[in-house]
């Protein structure tokens, strides 16, 4: 999503495109237009906007098959709506998709990096409380952000408290250097998903750093 003054006269939006060097190149590109008063309308700044009780998001330049690196100099916010009766958003890395989530990841060694290890290639969801809880059904970790108290919601449960706004690595997970990815529960509106990179990709040297494969599903707010 592209934002646009509302002024009078029409607006010009251009594309750019940069054929050097070898390559087989194809586009298909639709073009949607919003008046300002639409309520699909996404917040200013969100190039990704989601609406839906569940979805998937993949970063720019994310293809169905591997062999393709993300996007470098890339800063842009994913953005989700605020529904009725749901006061949680669940993140997920894509179960049906091979390294669906590989930022800054050197070499072929996947384990998570979080916070100061993620200075170059990373994701950030803003919260205040992280929660983890084993989930041995996966042998995973199951992750709760949220600005409430933990008696008011019934849904976010765990007994280790960790600090993680930054996630990067070859495995999506709050803890620090672990080798399988977590479930990340965002309780903290609004629910934005933040995508840095910088400008230091290679198909050599970040062979695996595809970018980011997510499924998120809303989790309604707990009865009162």
């Amino acid at each position: 999503f592209l934002e646009t003054t509302s002024g009078e006269s029409d607006e010009v939006a251009t594309l750019v495109f940069n054929f050097l060097g070898n390559g087989l190149r194809r586009w298909d590109i639709k073009v949607t237009q919003f008046l300002c008063t639409n309520a699909n309308r996404p917040p200013q700044g969100c190039l990704q906007f989601y609406t839906g009780l569940q979805g998937r998001i993949t970063s720019f330049n994310f293809a169905p098959t591997t062999g393709s690196i993300h996007l470098a100099n890339q800063m842009y916010s994913v953005c989700l709506s605020r529904r009725e009766g749901y006061c949680c958003v669940e993140f997920e890395v894509c179960r049906d998709v091979e390294d669906a989530f590989s930022l800054h990841m050197n070499g072929l060694i996947k384990i998570s990096s979080t916070d100061n290890g993620c200075t170059e290639d990373y994701i950030q969801i803003e919260g205040q409380h992280v929660m983890a809880l084993s989930n041995l059904l996966f042998m995973d970790t199951v992750v709760f952000l949220f600005l409430f108290t933990l008696e008011s919601s019934n849904m976010c449960l765990g007994n280790e408290k960790v600090f993680s706004n930054r996630y990067c690595g070859g495995t999506f997970n709050a803890l620090q250097g672990l080798a399988v990815n977590s479930l990340v529960c965002d309780c903290t509106p609004p629910f934005i998903l933040d995508i840095f990179t910088d400008g230091g990709q290679s198909s050599t040297l970040n062979l695996r750093n595809r970018g980011l494969c997510l499924d998120f599903r809303r989790r309604k707010c707990p009865l009162s």
